[in-house]
């Protein structure tokens, strides 16, 4: 999942802190949404950015 997956994570860690620490709910939140933000542009760029697998056609007459 590369780069998307460490910000799940982060979101992941954010989750866990809001529940640890209710008076910071504003804060976590926030992050958390910056944290989906930049998790979502990272896999549609790692879906448009991957690289194509070359076909080469079958030779003509073989």
């Amino acid at each position: 999942m590369g780069i998307a997956g460490v910000f799940l994570a982060f979101m992941a860690g954010t989750y866990v802190t809001e529940v640890i620490f209710p008076h910071m709910s504003g804060y976590c939140r926030t992050l958390e949404g910056f944290y989906l933000a930049f998790a979502m542009v990272a896999l549609v760029l790692g879906i448009t950015r991957r690289d194509r697998i070359p076909t080469v056609p079958d030779a003509a007459g073989k």
